[in-house]
């Protein structure tokens, strides 16, 4: 079904219009929504409106309200990311939000790039919303804080998370199967993709001493980040069970 992003949404009342300028070019010459055609309204918090549409006029959009309903996220996944290049982050934050992942986080290690989020923001924020709307997913990707290296520690005491995993391209520092497998919803799971050059050696040094950590080798050979961003997800969300 297609879909519109709108995130001051209220599923009170009888309808929904439309007037923001960029809004009302996507459905009305992109999308080119038609009276009476059904449309998804999502405000990114898990709000899904089930809409009609009414009346399409050149500066307002009428959307007439069938039902609606609340969800909860189909995982808990969260991405912690040491960057690669600006046009493959810009593709794994489009493909994060196609896969449901909650947050994104930038890990500054050593040999990753550096990206400073505040400089082109508003790009990132389109391509989340733009995803979000090819893939009706109902939650908006978060994606705003870097974390330093030496701040790594600090990062995980405070989130608190169930499960981490780290994704190694070395073989002989990963377990066999996974201790931490299988996951189900409601873990709370974070997962680790080095930069394309590999982490330094004291940064392996910490992933492989942190007991909290479940290392993981993928048996492929060298990935782009944006590969192994989406081999990783899937290979988790594969082994998520229906609890």
């Amino acid at each position: 079904m297609r879909s519109v992003y709108l995130p001051q949404l209220c599923p009170e009342g009888e309808s929904v219009i439309i007037t923001e300028r960029e809004q009302l070019h996507h459905l009305s010459t992109v999308v080119r929504l038609r009276p009476c055609e059904k449309i998804l309204a999502l405000n990114g918090a898990g709000l899904k409106v089930f809409c009609t549409a009414t009346s399409i006029e050149k500066n307002a959009i009428t959307l007439t309200i069938n039902s609606h309903e609340v969800v909860a996220p189909l995982s808990q996944l969260d991405l912690l990311l040491a960057p690669p290049k600006r046009p493959a982050l810009e593709e794994i934050v489009r493909q994060s939000t196609e896969l449901g992942i909650g947050n994104i986080f930038l890990l500054q290690s050593q040999f990753a790039q550096e990206v400073e989020i505040g400089e082109g923001k508003s790009r990132f924020l389109k391509i989340i919303e733009s995803a979000m709307i090819q893939s009706n997913n109902p939650f908006f990707t978060k994606f705003e804080q870097t974390i330093p290296f030496a701040d790594l520690e600090i990062f995980l005491k405070q989130a608190k998370y169930e499960k981490i995993f780290y994704f190694t391209s070395l073989a002989s520092t990963a377990a066999f199967p996974s201790p931490a497998l299988p996951l189900t919803k409601k873990d709370k799971t974070l997962f680790i993709i080095g930069p394309e050059g590999g982490f330094s050696t004291e940064e392996e040094s910490y992933f492989s001493n942190n007991p909290q950590i479940s290392k993981h080798h993928l048996n492929s050979y060298i990935l782009k980040a944006q590969t192994a961003v989406v081999a990783a997800a899937g290979f988790l969300l594969g082994s998520q069970s229906n609890e």
